[in-house]
């Protein structure tokens, strides 16, 4: 079964910034829960704490729609892959499909939890839509809320360990910052041109032991297509809607 993680996205992006855009494997999320009317003794481990989602800023709730595609490459010793991805984004839903949209997934804000976050992974070649609540997000793609979403999984808070080169770019109405690492260690952020204004990067070039990976928005537009935010089983009706393990048991 073809799979990612954020997708973008996702990107590399994820693994070195604790944020994506680019692919892991679907293990079942394992949720579990025990309620009793008198407590009784422990005789397992406690479970790992599950870190609160990072904290959206005051501009997430006005940021403007957007499609825009990501292409990230990857060199390495075994050679150079390139993938490409188009991202449809609005304040509160973000889509993301692969080369082909044979593979989309969807992206929605908790509208109670605004920091959280929910997702529809679309398979077209199977015509099935598969759900991932919070934990399941978490556990399959390793993105931790809706900022992690919006940013395609890029953690603005590596800015502070980069330095400001002062350059800028223009793109539209919005400026983008270069930032650069103060050093070259491996498995780190080299460099990212990025928006606070639209909680993007515009780039971004993460330097593994081994490779190294860029990936780059490109054809960014103000507009985003309302169809394809839509809810999966509202545009696919007869789309199977199955959980991740249901998923994985029936194929």
């Amino acid at each position: 079964m073809r799979r990612i993680a954020f997708t973008v996205l996702l990107c590399a992006m994820g693994a070195a910034t604790a944020a994506a855009l680019m692919t892991r494997r679907e293990s079942p999320g394992q949720v579990a829960e025990a309620a009793a009317i008198v407590a009784s003794e422990r005789t397992a481990a406690e479970p790992p704490i599950i870190p609160p989602p990072p904290s959206l800023p005051a501009q997430a709730a006005s940021i403007p729609s957007l499609t825009f595609v990501v292409e990230t490459t990857r060199s390495g010793p075994d050679g150079t892959s390139r993938t490409a991805q188009t991202v449809t984004r609005s304040r509160d839903r973000v889509r993301v499909a692969l080369e082909g949209a044979r593979l989309e997934w969807l992206f929605s804000q908790n509208v109670v939890y605004r920091d959280r976050a929910v997702a529809y992974r679309t398979d077209h070649d199977h015509g099935e839509v598969h759900l991932y609540e919070e934990s399941a997000l978490r556990s399959v793609t390793g993105i931790r809320g809706w900022m992690d979403v919006l940013t395609l999984r890029f953690d603005r808070s590596v800015l502070a360990k980069l330095r400001d080169t002062g350059e800028r770019r223009i793109i539209g109405e919005t400026t983008f910052t270069r930032y650069v690492a103060r050093d070259l260690p491996a498995g780190v952020v080299q460099e990212v041109w990025w928006s606070d204004e639209l909680l993007l990067p515009l780039s971004v070039t993460i330097r593994r032991s081994r490779t190294t990976t860029t990936s780059i928005v490109k054809g960014l537009a103000y507009t985003a297509d309302a169809v394809v935010l839509m809810d999966p089983m509202s545009r696919f009706p007869n789309y199977k809607v199955l959980d991740p393990t249901d998923a994985s048991d029936h194929h």
